[in-house]
């Protein structure tokens, strides 16, 4: 948790950051249209933050219900990629995008702080390993932040 409130005190006044704001309340709604439980650190950001932006960096969350499937809407995208193309397994949520193709998702079926990775819609195979970016939500967050920060 440390991770993620470092994150969120660093966005609390920088100009470029855009947040969505609190939307603890959804977490209920998105974790049954899911079918599983957010990962601690993923929903302390949706109750600070919501979902949004600083600089380049976007991070999807929850925005309002129903949810539309528009970005920075998790939910929605996450469940149109589970019945499209992109094959997206069911115990994953996406969390971003890297901007060449692939999404930045939760495994949740790798415990209750999975790392954060790539599934490359079409590519990626659910039987095979994938990418890991980082040990966790809060330390892939943190780091991302810091980035644009410095940029």
């Amino acid at each position: 948790m440390d991770h993620v409130d470092q994150a969120i005190a660093l966005c609390a006044n920088h100009p470029d950051a855009f947040f969505a704001g609190p939307r603890g309340e959804l977490i209920a709604h998105a974790e049954a249209e899911l079918g599983f439980p957010l990962p601690a650190s993923y929903q302390r950001f949706i109750e600070k933050l919501g979902a949004g932006s600083i600089g380049a960096f976007e991070v999807y969350g929850l925005t309002r219900h129903p949810f539309s499937g528009v970005v920075p809407d998790a939910v929605g995208i996450t469940l149109r990629d589970r019945s499209g193309p992109s094959r997206l397994p069911p115990t994953m949520v996406v969390i971003g995008n890297d901007g060449m193709g692939g999404d930045f998702v939760l495994d949740v079926a790798k415990g209750s702080d999975p790392p954060v990775e790539i599934w490359i819609g079409g590519s990626s195979s659910p039987d095979a390993p994938i990418e890991r970016i980082s040990n966790s939500f809060g330390e892939w967050l943190l780091e991302s932040v810091r980035q644009e920060i410095r940029t």
